[in-house]
């Protein structure tokens, strides 16, 4: 069985899917197996995801017939995850080579069953705009207040906490707050001045670039899935607002 199962929704990324593969596959850690879920693309994703296929036995992937959306297409990976760790990467982002060398032997030195890590931020052109520096630890309440992981540099460890399935609202982030409501996230010390072990792609369009849709869906976490009361809820949303807008000045200097 492999160590780690590295998951990768897909949907119409033609133009980002080979560079989000070839950081997986170059990985100088090799214990693992990369779950790809083509969500029905029409853009000649597949096409490019089944040339890893044939070309590394580590790659796997299911091609759905119907888009059934990011969450879905995670989960369904899930399920078909054999790795102990569940590390995440979107599509368009990418890895640095030693990413999971670093991750999982700070994991396994340190008995850490949650982790995530600094990032650089990209454009569509791959120039870089700016970076995040995530506080070294970060719990539940901090979580509700902003968010430090990036979904492309966590890694949890499900022999510990069991799979845990990705939301319905903001999908990722509602994973962060189920394990955090026990466990805090860590992040690993720099080796050899390696800081930033992964590359967040900003896209025009992206849930994260549409800040007006990313407030909202925050607000329902709040009061929808966390079942927060309204003034505890509009509490963390001002700090979220507040966090928001220090965080675009470090994507982009504005």
């Amino acid at each position: 069985m492999p160590l780690v199962s590295v998951i990768i929704p897909s949907y119409n990324t033609s133009d980002f899917i080979g560079y989000a593969i070839d950081s997986v596959i170059s990985q100088s850690f090799e214990d693992f197996e990369c779950l790809i879920v083509d969500d029905a693309s029409n853009d000649g994703s597949a096409d490019i995801i089944q040339e890893f296929v044939k070309k590394d036995s580590r790659v796997f992937c299911v091609l759905l017939q119907e888009n059934v959306g990011v969450s879905k297409a995670r989960n369904i990976a899930l399920e078909k995850a054999k790795g102990r760790f569940i590390a995440f990467l979107d599509s368009d982002d990418v890895w640095h080579r030693d990413k999971l060398k670093i991750q999982i032997e700070f994991m396994l030195s340190k008995n850490i069953v949650f982790s995530h890590t600094p990032y650089l931020v990209i454009d569509e052109q791959n120039n870089k705009l700016g970076s995040f520096m995530p506080r070294n630890a970060v719990d539940y309440v901090d979580t509700l207040k902003t968010c430090d992981i990036g979904n492309s540099t966590a890694i949890y460890d499900s022999h510990i906490l069991g799979k845990i399935h990705s939301g319905s609202i903001r999908h990722d982030y509602e994973i962060w707050l189920k394990i955090l409501k026990k466990h805090k996230s860590f992040t690993p010390p720099p080796i050899a001045n390696i800081i930033f072990l992964a590359s967040v792609r900003i896209r025009k369009g992206s849930d994260t670039y549409d800040k007006l849709k990313s407030c909202k869906r925050q607000w329902q976490v709040y009061r929808q899935i966390e079942k927060i009361d309204f003034f505890k809820s509009l509490y963390y949303f001002v700090n979220y607002a507040y966090y928001g807008v220090k965080k675009r000045f470090s994507y982009f200097g504005r």
